[in-house]
């Protein structure tokens, strides 16, 4: 993956993919903060995004047990 991919929005099937949960389980991860906070790319969009960056580097995060 390059590095331009890695700075892509994601939808939160992919970023649910990305961390190995089910999409109910990333979503009370979601609704918990414990993973990081999605935008949107409008303010009347209804589809909550995440940077890819951002997902991969909160799961290498909680690989090496660092907050």
């Amino acid at each position: 993956m390059s590095a331009q991919d890695q700075d892509e929005p994601i939808r939160r099937k992919e970023a649910a993919q990305i961390l190995g949960v089910s999409l109910a389980t990333f979503d009370r991860m979601v609704k918990n903060g414990i993973v990081p906070a999605p935008f949107k790319l409008h303010p009347k969009s209804r589809i909550p995004l995440w940077m890819r960056s951002s997902i991969y580097e909160w799961r290498k995060q909680k690989m090496t047990g660092s907050d």
